[in-house]
């Protein structure tokens, strides 16, 4: 029985990570077009364009839990343990919150305990994603008030355990709905999902989430009103940064001039969207829909970098590649970067163990494309610097 069960779930996590990769190709036309139009208008217009750009976002928010979800439970969720600092990892949530909680008038209070370890091991990025989920649903429910964020870590046996808390001053939850608050799909009660919008996933990711890394998370009633979500997560103490990590490598000094781009895209949409970002930066940009194309325009021309689909006609991104690292011309030091709708961390491994300079994923957003692009030139070694100046 154990054995259908996951076969199943790994069926259902192939199937919806099929179903990702196809829907995120057409986001980008969605959410990239809405940036654009954002950009370029005001007034009635650029509302309409904001309007777009969130039910967009709403959309990608959606997929990206039903991923999750289907990834924990065939048990392919990797975990990235590497050393963070806690201070930081609470500025972060401060500044991602702040503004809605604004919008909102309702007050955001972050803390750390004193006694807290500055540096800790285990995944942020997830650690990150099941506080994003408490908060998240604190501020759904929080009309009057404040939503409150305590860190501590506390020693555990031999270890050290993380405690996330989230408190907020709103309706609260009865315990009958207390005992399936975790589940897939559930909400507190039958007019939640038109009140206040959601699908009942957060929670159950946040759950998920959380047990993958070895902890509990429980909810009680705050004794302000409303409710309490507590995390507790194993984890190790990480030492002082190393010293090339204290080495400032200041490259905002750095500048570097915009040159002409290679863009190798088969899907029309998303080829106007980066064309479109980076004219609009400055780049000169020239596109090609399919691999051989590409090999041959960098045969015949410098470019400065070169983004690539991993999935195109004619031998696909690593085809893009060999072209520019072996190819005549020269082209071989450019940075090349991996355009995916395959947002896995295998999938950037992958990338990474190839020789791709980055990777971006769809749906591409403009202005984060631009970032990436620009980061990756003026991180560049100096003798692999295009036009560094």
């Amino acid at each position: 029985m154990k054995t259908k069960m996951q076969a199943l779930a790994d069926g259902r996590a192939r199937f919806l990570a099929f179903v990702g990769h196809e829907i995120r190709t057409p986001l980008t036309g969605i959410l990239g077009v809405a940036d654009l139009l954002k950009d370029q208008t005001g007034g009635e217009a650029k509302r309409l364009a904001e309007t777009i750009s969130h039910s967009g976002q709403h959309l990608e928010r959606l997929l990206n839990d039903l991923l999750d979800l289907s990834r924990l439970e065939a048990g392919k969720l990797p975990v990235m343990m590497q050393p963070f600092d806690l201070r930081q990892f609470a500025s972060e949530t401060r500044d991602l919150w702040q503004p809605k909680l604004d919008a909102k008038r309702v007050g955001l209070r972050i803390a750390i305990s004193r006694h807290a370890e500055a540096r800790i091991e285990s995944d942020a990025g997830r650690l990150r994603q099941i506080l994003f989920n408490l908060v998240s649903n604190a501020v759904k429910f929080t009309e009057r008030g404040h939503v409150t964020v305590q860190l501590a870590t506390v020693p555990a046996g031999d270890g050290l355990s993380l405690v996330m808390t989230v408190a907020d001053t709103g309706r609260g939850i009865s315990d009958a709905d207390k005992a399936r608050l975790f589940e897939e799909f559930e909400q507190a009660d039958d007019t939640t999902s038109t009140t206040h919008g959601g699908t009942g996933l957060g929670l159950s990711i946040a759950r998920a989430l959380t047990r993958r890394l070895g902890g509990e998370i429980a909810v009680a009633d705050n004794s302000g009103g409303g409710c309490l979500f507590t995390v507790t997560v194993p984890v190790q103490k990480a030492g002082p940064r190393l010293a090339v990590e204290n080495s400032a490598f200041h490259v905002a000094s750095r500048k570097f001039d915009l040159g002409e781009i290679l863009v190798a895209e088969d899907h029309e949409t998303t080829a106007f969207v980066i064309r479109e970002a980076l004219l609009a930066a400055g780049w000169r940009v020239e596109c090609v829909n399919d691999a051989e194309a590409a090999a041959q325009r960098l045969s015949l021309r410098s470019y400065q970098a070169v983004l690539t689909d991993i999935h195109m006609p004619g031998g696909g991104g690593e085809a893009v590649l060999r072209a520019v690292r072996f190819g005549p011309g020269r082209n071989s030091p450019i940075p090349v970067l991996a355009l995916t709708a395959d947002a896995t961390e295998e999938r950037r491994a992958s990338c990474e163990a190839l020789g791709f300079s980055g990777l971006i994923e769809k749906p591409i957003r403009p202005r984060t494309l631009v970032a990436a692009l620009a980061d990756t030139l003026l991180t560049a070694a100096p003798g692999k610097q295009a036009h560094a100046i």
